[in-house]
């Protein structure tokens, strides 16, 4: 049974990074929201678009359609029995609802990745990456405010297909390792 793993988290959380760890572990296909994002609108995916919050490339349509594209890459990979690891930020839950019934139909098994660090660590990473011009995310510091205002964490009912990590914890690979380890262990 192919595993479909969602990353979830604020920018600078730690998705990309826990991604990675992922990767290697379950020879998973990555998809990437900021990655996926701009080649729907043909752009490389370093490309530095000066986007406003909720404008350019960040509109709502133009989420709609990034998450959309999410769910139909990670259909066809999970259909041709490849694990998915899906990094976006998944703030509302319709959006993590969407991929929940992706692993549904291709008879996968589902779990989110809640990635999470205090207030001061994500203003800090944000800030770093944001000077780094080879990543594709472009969340700097007023996105990040912005998610923090309005962040809910999950529904009592995801928590079922959850594991929380604190990416700023010594620990967190530790956490990573473990939850690999019941990957690779359960027949669900």
């Amino acid at each position: 049974m192919p595993r479909h793993v969602v990353l979830v988290g604020l920018p600078g959380s730690g998705k990309s990074t826990v991604a990675q760890s992922l990767l290697e572990s379950l020879g998973a296909v990555r998809l990437r929201s900021d990655v996926e994002r701009k080649r729907l609108h043909g752009l490389d995916p370093a490309a530095k678009t000066d986007s406003a919050v909720g404008g350019g490339i960040y509109t709502a349509e133009a989420g709609e359609r990034t998450y959309r594209r999410l769910e139909a890459l990670a259909r066809a990979a999970l259909s041709a029995g490849y694990p998915v690891v899906v990094d976006a930020a998944f703030l509302e839950r319709p959006r993590r609802d969407g991929l929940r019934d992706v692993a549904r139909a291709c008879n996968a098994a589902f779990q989110v990745v809640s990635c999470c660090a205090p207030a001061a660590v994500l203003r800090e990473r944000v800030g770093r990456r944001s000077r780094d011009l080879a990543d594709a995310s472009e969340a700097g510091p007023e996105v990040l405010e912005r998610q923090l205002a309005m962040e809910h964490g999950l529904a009592q009912g995801e928590l079922v297909h959850a594991t929380r990590i604190d990416t700023s914890s010594p620990l967190w690979r530790i956490a990573i390792e473990s939850l690999a380890r019941r990957f690779h262990s359960r027949r669900d």
